[in-house]
């Protein structure tokens, strides 16, 4: 009889949100996650963080950088 051991890696993709900071958004995903699947993250588990302007901010974007505002 033997023992095995192994590692198992779940990819979960979206988790998006609109927050003042990474940090906000990093606390909000484990707090998430917790909360959904009583999952435990620990900051180095979540990669790939991409920051942009959500769909309804994109017109005052252009507006400000116009200096119209």
């Amino acid at each position: 009889m033997l023992e095995y051991t192994s590692t198992v890696v779940l990819k979960f993709t979206g988790n998006d949100g609109i927050f003042k900071s990474k940090e906000e958004y990093i606390k909000w995903v484990k707090e998430s996650f917790l909360e959904d699947y009583g999952i435990f993250l620990e900051t180095n588990e979540i990669h790939d963080i991409q920051e942009h302007l959500p769909p309804e901010y994109n017109d005052l974007a252009w507006e400000e950088s116009d200096g119209i505002v």
